[in-house]
């Protein structure tokens, strides 16, 4: 079917007499600056004749490019319902999508044209939102030169001719300096491509900007609109939350936030908004270059340029500007190059419009140089002063820290001299054996030297470093921690076990924090501190190249965090946790739940503060499992596996550890059997090295390097810690409002030992006594708090730590030949 230049006469005639009235104001109003600019003498008269130009190219080529996007619209249904463009398919082709599990049969065109009407309410929502628009051309013309940002209508098809611009720049340079592009990957089929095109700019706004933005505002308001104690019924708290993600300038303006309408681009949007639009552009260029295997690597910098002036509209307009923006790239500039294909008379048309998209790029280019200059020669002297005195100021304030620091560095270690000796005293220890076992020389050296699941953990990170992805059953970053030791120190034990033996110190000097946080007794932090670090099991597992001591160390940083209110921070060490083993959601849950809990024990609960509650958690669960997600989808992506999604990596992942089942429970050792003081596990061999010797004829046998996964004594302690916890947690705390050890151990103990109850005894599913290892620094901050309240108390403390340190020397893991003679003539286990 072709098309006509007769059918689209009728569109000619739309102008009504009192939009012809408008028009003839607007070219007086040009008219009348012209006679006062012959007002002005000599250089003057000329550089406001010149800007006076600009203004009106400036204004001419957004018109034009305003009705060639209206065009677009209709154009675009022309082509794809009646043109035939492709010998497979047509607009009538079924599809089959899944809503809410109900199938429902769609054709191409329906979608289609849904599409395009959506489009069509963005700008009738962009021009409903705007103030009016011959209001707008007025102030172009009548006030100083600069891209006038108020009017989403006209500054849009400008924004996207300077992005155009620019990313067609980075392209040239990219190419000629020898750094690939490539290509977008469509169908080959002309209507499917179309279709491609016309669909993949909403899903992708939406998966890009307005979710993670949206949901990034809408928690943050929230919490702004709570901490003001500002009253309202939930309806209207709901309303702030879907504003959020339509307009974000609206929902801002709702609660008297500044906006980018009241206090321009520098007041109007806040540094935290910044960093988002920051991250989210990361994401969406690298996105590009992993999601296909046609975009290269020149691609990245030009789609977080795109992404970044997206995400900047969708803050300054709402969601329909980034739609526009990108629909601009994709449908727009497609339905242009299509109808020359097309209509051969359409030539004109697409040279017009090329031409109306160079200029205005160019133009809004050069009224951004103009006005930027032209604003820094004016305010020369201002700034000048202003730089030079900042940076004089911020060089005295670094001194005056720098010296405050040296100063108290002294007092701080010898204050803290304990802890810092014990840490000092255990990375040494750990080093000290770093090496102990190691790998036979010879043909068996890459099949031996290792300890417990390093046999798992150490192969797949010599694997990832070839480039090839394994073990997807556990997340990576532990893994990749391995790898990197590697990378550093070699393929030897070295660098399999120095990054898990610094988490593991760093987890001890976390412990006397957080013990230190919640009950303020140094005593306490430093026993605390020694009883995990002095566990034979915590050391064993912290020794060696496995996925427990790097989560350890982020749950633990993530835990101080969540409970100093650091939501966003807290947020992302957890989801790191995640990162490194997926147990650690268990743990994160007890976090959440006892810092809960300190918030309804500090403060009288009522709405607003269950309100503020609810904002808090929820905001550290986004960022955990964006976190996690955005971790999952690099492994992904850089591996080439699962097609680059980490859902369906978290599908697999899922579906594996669930089919992890025991069919007898003899072979397995069940979770109550970890604690039971009366019949005690058998020490479980990771690593044995047995020598046999004969001594004045008499055969004797020991283990100078001997790996076991045993418990501690001190374990058994979880049958008092448990009911004192409770019952300060129901009844003491709630009267005077301290120990607040008890509503943290609690919660710890509970989601992180109790998990294992259900899953070994209710869902019968494998579990091994040292994942005990994570419900540890619950139990020996509790003890350590309880056992310091009084003299008679921290003399049993002092007796639980030496059965601790005994405990520890036996079942060392790494003994000298003296330290074996010295047990086996005490007749101990060697």
């Amino acid at each position: 079917m072709m098309l006509s230049p007769k059918r689209f006469r009728p569109i000619v005639t739309f102008i009504s007499n009192v939009q012809r009235r408008r028009f003839e104001r607007l070219f007086r109003a040009i008219i009348d600056e012209g006679k006062q600019m012959n007002n002005s003498n000599g250089v003057n008269r000329y550089v406001q004749a010149v800007e006076s130009l600009m203004k009106l190219f400036l204004l001419a080529t957004t018109l034009g490019l305003l009705a060639l996007y209206i065009f677009a619209l209709p154009l675009g249904i022309e082509l794809f319902l009646f043109e035939n463009l492709s010998s497979e398919y047509s607009s009538q082709h079924l599809l089959s999508l899944s809503v809410l599990n109900i199938r429902v049969e769609v054709t191409l065109g329906q979608m289609f044209v849904s599409a395009i009407l959506v489009y069509a309410a963005c700008f009738i929502l962009s021009w409903k939102t705007d103030t009016n628009l011959s209001l707008s051309m007025r102030n172009v013309l009548k006030k100083p030169l600069s891209l006038h940002l108020q009017s989403s209508l006209l500054f849009l098809p400008v924004l996207s001719s300077l992005t155009y611009l620019l990313v067609v720049g980075i392209h040239f340079i990219e190419e000629t300096s020898g750094i690939p592009v490539g290509e977008p990957l469509l169908p080959v089929d002309p209507l499917m491509a179309y279709y491609a095109l016309t669909v993949s700019p909403l899903v992708e706004e939406i998966i890009y900007r307005i979710l993670p933005i949206g949901m990034f505002l809408a928690v943050r308001l929230l919490a702004i609109r709570g901490r003001r104690g500002i009253g309202e019924p939930p309806r209207e708290r709901l309303k702030l939350f879907f504003l959020s993600f339509l307009s974000p300038k609206l929902a801002k303006r709702k609660i008297g936030l500044k906006t980018f309408s009241d206090s321009g681009v520098k007041g109007g949007i806040e540094t935290d908004e910044w960093l988002m639009i920051t991250f989210t552009s990361i994401i969406f260029g690298f996105s590009h270059y992993f999601s296909t295997s046609t975009w290269e690597i020149g691609k990245i910098v030009s789609s977080f340029i795109q992404g970044f002036l997206m995400a900047f509209a969708y803050l300054m307009y709402g969601a329909h500007a980034p739609i526009i923006l990108h629909w601009f790239f994709n449908y727009y500039l497609y339905t242009y190059s299509l109808a020359t294909f097309v209509h051969s008379w359409f030539q004109v048309i697409s040279s017009l419009n090329e031409m109306l998209i160079w200029s205005s790029g160019f133009l809004g280019l050069t009224v951004a140089a103009y006005t930027g200059s032209k604003w820094l020669l004016n305010n020369a002297a201002s700034i000048q002063t202003a730089l030079l005195f900042s940076t004089k100021q911020r060089m005295r304030e670094l001194v005056v820290k720098c010296n405050t620091l040296l100063s108290r560095f002294p007092r701080l270690v010898v204050s803290n001299k304990a802890i810092t000796g014990a840490t000092v005293g255990f990375l040494l220890l750990r080093l000290a054996i770093i090496g102990s076992p190691g790998p036979e020389l010879g043909e068996k050296y890459f099949e031996t030297g290792f300890v417990f699941d390093e046999s798992y953990y150490v192969n797949a990170a010599r694997k990832m470093f070839a480039g090839e992805a394994v073990n997807n059953e556990h997340p990576p970053l532990a893994k990749t921690l391995i790898m990197l030791g590697i990378a550093l120190f070699g393929d030897n034990p070295i660098g399999w076990r120095i990054f898990p033996i610094l988490t593991s110190i760093i987890s001890m000097i976390l412990i006397y924090y957080l013990t230190l946080i919640l009950c303020g007794k140094k005593c306490a932090s430093f026993s605390a501190a020694l009883l995990f670090a002095s566990d034979i099991m915590a050391f064993n597992v912290g020794q060696i190249g496995i996925l427990d001591a790097p989560s350890m160390m982020f749950v633990l940083s993530g835990g101080i965090l969540v409970l100093k209110g650091r939501s966003d921070i807290g947020g992302l060490l957890l989801g790191l946790a995640f990162l490194s083993k997926l147990s650690a959601t268990f743990t994160a849950a007890g976090i959440l739940l006892s810092w809960v809990l300190l918030e309804n024990l500090r403060k009288k609960s009522d709405s607003t503060g269950l309100s503020k509650q609810t904002v808090f958690v929820g905001r550290v669960i986004l960022v955990a499992f964006v976190t996690f997600l955005f971790g999952l989808w690099v492994y992904d992506a850089t591996y080439n596996i699962f097609n680059k999604d980490p859902f369906q990596h978290l599908s697999y992942m899922y579906n594996y550890h669930r089919d992890l089942t025991y069919g007898n429970s003899n072979s397995v050792i069940l979770p109550l059997e970890w604690i039971n003081p009366f019949n005690p596990f058998p020490p479980i061999a990771f690593h044995i090295v047995t020598v046999t010797e004969v001594v004045n004829r008499l055969t004797r046998t020991y283990h100078p390097i001997a790996y076991y996964g045993i418990y501690s004594p001190l374990w058994w302690s979880i049958w008092v810690i448990m009911p004192v916890s409770l019952a300060e947690t129901v009844y003491r705390v709630r009267k005077n409002g301290k120990h607040k050890v008890s509503v943290f151990s609690f919660p710890w103990i509970v989601t992180n030992y109790f998990t294992y109850v259900v899953l070994g005894y209710l869902m019968q599913r494998w579990v091994y006594p040292f994942y005990f290892y994570m419900t540890l620094p619950g139990l020996y901050i509790a003890m350590s708090d309880y056992l310091t309240r009084s003299r008679r108390l921290r003399i049993i403390l002092a007796v639980l730590i030496c059965v601790q340190l005994f405990w520890f020397f036996v079942w060392f893991p790494v003994k000298p030949k003296i330290v074996t003679d010295l047990l086996l003539s005490l007749g101990l286990p060697a």
